[in-house]
């Protein structure tokens, strides 16, 4: 399963990572910041775009938890984490999961000549990959859920 767990300071990335590496064969790229990019290997044989064309990629800026693997995975399930009362998914829209994405990225809009491109990314990565508002407890039953979690 290659998927990105994301969300604001205090919204359990750490925890997240914490259950999830005790689960054997799971490698945590981060607990707190990765990179996303395009595959630049998908899509050279032919002009149109595999599905799933993107790429996360560990990153030395760990959180709490200190997870930081130099390691990457083709991305294919964004879940937005919020603690919650019980664990619950629910799909994003496209346009809610832009916003969300970008409320979380680190967009230099200082710069606003890189405002667009980001814009431009995160609109083309939520047409092939699906972004879902996770709320959780912090326990082994998270993982649970997003392993048995089929839409």
């Amino acid at each position: 399963m290659k998927i990105a767990v994301v969300g604001a300071s205090g919204a359990g990335k750490s925890t997240t990572a914490r259950l999830w590496a005790q689960r054997t064969a799971v490698e945590v790229l981060s607990d707190d910041r990765i990179i996303v990019r395009r595959d630049s290997n998908v899509g050279r044989s032919s002009r149109i775009q595999a599905p799933h064309n993107f790429l996360m990629h560990g990153t030395p800026w760990h959180g709490e938890a200190a997870f930081a693997s130099p390691g990457r995975a083709p991305l294919r399930r964004i879940f937005l984490l919020e603690h919650g009362a019980e664990n619950r998914i629910e799909r994003l829209s496209q346009s809610a999961a832009v916003g969300e994405l970008l409320a979380r990225s680190f967009t230099p809009f200082y710069q606003p000549r890189f405002v667009d491109p980001v814009l431009a990314l995160l609109d083309e990565m939520v047409e092939s990959i699906p972004v879902y508002r996770f709320q959780f407890v912090p326990d082994q039953s998270a993982v649970e859920k997003i392993l048995e979690f089929h839409e």
